[in-house]
């Protein structure tokens, strides 16, 4: 009787053990489960939130852009630097309006250059014009257009710049001969909209990517690999690597990879 008493009560206590580890994983299960839930609505409406922000920046650029191109002044005395028939003042003030209005609406140099890529105005002293924007502000001429320059590498500066490129029409609304180039430093605002994380977290981030025909470019500075921006970055077509995902066109929700090999949960948009 004493055997079986004891047996009974190991049973028991066995039992109960179970019980209490099946009651703890039940319990750290459903908890994992809510922070991982939370953790995604966070990213879900923080990458909302940032890509809102991008729209709305776009969009104030190539609306500067679009007031630059029809304003009277900038195509008449335009007209006139092309011709030869600008004045020593009136070629002084255009000068520093386009140095105000670079200072005022926040980028980092304005410049006036015709399809060929001769310079007709600069509102500094260098003479460097990045190959980039020289391809950006002939296409734009061609097609009378305002463009917003993607990311490059400028080598004057030896930095990530993108630009807000205006084909100036000719007086009349004659074919454009030239295109007012506004320069931007990413760092100034754009930047930071991208990388600034509400809220504590020691490994949360924004990546912005471009798609290429072989992997991607991170656009931004990364938090834990500064250095790897504007560096093409192979991706295996099949890989599970987020910006693998990301090359491929998958958006919403992910786990994966980060780029530096670690677990991470992601929102693509």
């Amino acid at each position: 009787d004493t055997g079986a008493t004891a047996s009974i009560r190991l049973t028991a206590v066995g039992a109960t053990a179970i019980a209490i580890l099946a009651g703890a994983y039940a319990y750290y299960h459903q908890q994992e489960l809510q922070v991982r839930a939370r953790t995604q609505a966070e990213i879900d409406e923080v990458s909302r939130l940032k890509l809102t922000g991008l729209v709305q920046w776009r969009t104030e650029r190539l609306g500067d852009g679009a007031v630059i191109q029809q304003n009277p002044y900038v195509i008449d005395t335009v007209a006139q630097l092309i011709s030869g028939q600008a004045t020593v003042t009136a070629t002084r003030a255009f000068r520093q309006w386009l140095a105000a209005y670079r200072t005022y609406q926040q980028y980092d140099r304005a410049l006036v250059i015709k399809a060929s890529g001769e310079a007709i105005m600069f509102d500094d002293s260098s003479a460097t014009i990045s190959p980039v924007l020289i391809g950006a502000a002939a296409e734009a001429i061609r097609a009378n257009t305002v463009t917003l320059q993607d990311f490059y590498q400028d080598r004057a500066v030896g930095a990530p710049r993108l630009a807000l490129v205006v084909a100036v029409p000719g007086p009349g609304g004659r074919p454009s001969q030239a295109a007012l180039i506004l320069r931007i430093d990413p760092d100034a605002f754009l930047h930071p909209l991208i990388e600034i994380w509400q809220g504590r977290s020691h490994s949360a981030e924004t990546e912005l990517l471009r798609r290429g025909p072989t992997g991607v470019q991170f656009l931004n500075a990364l938090r834990f690999d500064a250095g790897r921006a504007l560096q093409p970055q192979p991706t295996d077509p099949n890989g599970t690597a987020i910006f693998a995902r990301a090359a491929r066109g998958e958006t919403g929700p992910i786990e994966g990879a980060d780029y530096r090999g670690v677990d991470a949960i992601a929102f693509i948009r």
